[in-house]
């Protein structure tokens, strides 16, 4: 590649300073995924992430890249192009070797669906086949790539193994059989077997042409194609046809670029591939429109050094400016950093009062937090300090409105902490020993006795019922009444 780039260079007097690179199918694989949409500042991040699951080596071995092909407020369409790194270098060392700058390098699938941008508005499929891969671009509402281990080398890699064969033999043979000039004469068998392998191939590229357009049906918004175009080597108006026959849409060789024009190097479009020109003016569109959708697979090294070397033309421009900066200028800008020195001198004189109220301020209501926290200190004792009475004349209430009741004796205890729950404190509550007088209604009596207590602010359960109807017309009792956590005494 090296040695072809010197001497194609070598040829004319123009040299071309920097390139594009297009990665073959068969070295560079593309996925399309959808991810959840996130700040831009995070979607590296996110892309990393989806690369790590979908490229099927370690990314460190891997020169990889994304680009954002839609975002409708819910999700982001990422396509994620990676190929070996190993290999990209090679390349690119080739490249350089030749006196080239390499300033991008993408999948030539991403550069073909680029190119028929240009061409058409309307949902196409382009079907490129190579020697070693295929490429499928369906190109409408965003973009479904696609490459296939098929190509014309495994065609010929079958005739080779059938007839026993070197492959050079039954290229050469897979092309006479297969070409439109019958003055080529082949004998039945060989005939047989080359037209059985190509049909083999036909058939196995039209069902994964069918199951990739119905993986492309399934993205939101995709429209089903309404042409197809194809190109390339190992592709035959013939074998166009039957896969258009079996997709119901019209075929056509690939149009020629209406952008792309021939200077006087004596060279006609008609006179190259379709398709690789194609790929080669999408590749041109990627670096020269801005705005288009690129797949950077540049590998670090070369990417980090040809920043370096697009920075150094500014350094440049801002070492000659500080050299030719006029001395007025300078003068001026010091004159007003004296002036900006004084104005802040002031301000500094009038906010200076300020801040010492400010700090009086704060110094005040510190004392008033203080002394709120002696009022708070000060009520709780007071609470407490009534506490018991309140308490009491409540207790005093509940019997009053049931009636015919005594308190013969009241003892507060304190009860351990719930043995589930470590962390709770002991509860407080009072025994009650009393009597009731007993006149035929002592369990409503005592009903109500009980639903006067639990309705009372202090009190929030009632347990440890004894009862004694031992003394005729009265009914002795003895009961525990929790008192609320909240309850100051």
């Amino acid at each position: 590649m090296a040695s072809a780039l010197e001497a194609s260079l070598s040829e004319g007097v123009w040299r071309a300073p920097v390139c594009c690179v297009g990665l073959p199918g068969h070295l560079a694989l593309t996925k399309l995924v959808r991810t959840p949409t996130v700040d831009r500042e995070k979607r590296p991040r996110v892309a990393q992430f989806e690369a790590s699951q979908n490229i099927p080596y370690p990314l460190v071995e891997a020169a990889w890249g994304y680009a954002e092909m839609g975002d409708d407020g819910e999700e982001t369409e990422l396509l994620i192009g990676a190929a070996k790194l190993e290999t990209v270098e090679t390349i690119c060392r080739a490249v350089q070797a030749a006196g080239v700058l390499i300033t991008n390098c993408e999948p030539a699938s991403v550069a073909l669906w680029r190119s028929t941008l240009y061409r058409t508005t309307e949902p196409t499929l382009v079907v490129k086949v190579g020697a070693r891969s295929t490429q499928l671009v369906f190109s409408s509402h965003g973009v479904h790539l696609r490459t296939l281990a098929l190509g014309g080398q495994s065609v010929t890699t079958a005739i080779a193994e059938r007839l026993q064969i070197d492959i050079a033999e039954a290229e050469m043979l897979k092309r006479r059989v297969l070409s439109l000039d019958q003055s080529q004469q082949v004998d039945a068998a060989s005939h047989e077997v080359v037209q059985t392998a190509w049909n083999e191939f036909a058939d196995r590229l039209q069902a994964e042409l069918q199951r990739s357009w119905l993986a492309y049906m399934r993205h939101p918004g995709a429209k089903s194609p309404t042409q197809l175009w194809w190109g390339g080597g190992g592709m035959t108006a013939e074998l166009a046809g039957r896969l258009a026959e079996r997709l119901g849409i019209p075929a056509a060789i690939l149009p020629a670029d209406p952008n792309l024009r021939f200077g006087d190097s004596g060279i006609s479009q008609s006179d190259t591939d379709s398709v690789d020109m194609a790929v080669l003016s999408g590749l041109a569109a990627g670096a020269l429109r801005p705005k288009s959708p690129r797949l950077e697979l540049l590998p670090p090294s070369y990417a980090t050094a040809l920043q370096r070397r697009r920075s150094h033309p500014w350094w440049l421009a801002v070492a000659a400016l500080l050299l030719l900066l006029p001395a007025p200028l300078l003068w001026q800008q010091r004159t007003l950093r004296i002036q900006q020195t004084a104005d802040l001198a002031v301000l500094q004189a009038q906010v200076e009062p300020l801040r010492r109220i400010a700090a009086l301020n704060a110094d005040h209501q510190a004392r008033i937090a203080e002394l709120n926290n002696q009022i708070a200190v000060l009520q709780d004792a007071e609470a407490r300090r009534t506490g018991w009475l309140s308490l009491l004349a409540d207790l005093q209430t509940c019997f009053a409105e049931v009636g015919d009741v005594w308190l013969d004796g009241l003892e507060a205890i304190e009860v351990e902490a719930d043995s589930a729950n470590r962390d709770s404190e002991p509860r407080l509550e009072l025994a009650l020993r009393g009597r009731l007088l007993d006149a035929g209604a002592a369990d409503t009596k005592v009903r109500q006795l009980f639903t006067s207590l639990q309705a009372s602010p202090y009190f929030e359960a009632v347990s440890h019922e004894r009862f004694d109807r031992s003394q005729p017309g009265l009914l002795r009792f003895e009961i525990n009444v929790r008192i609320k956590p909240e309850a100051t005494l």
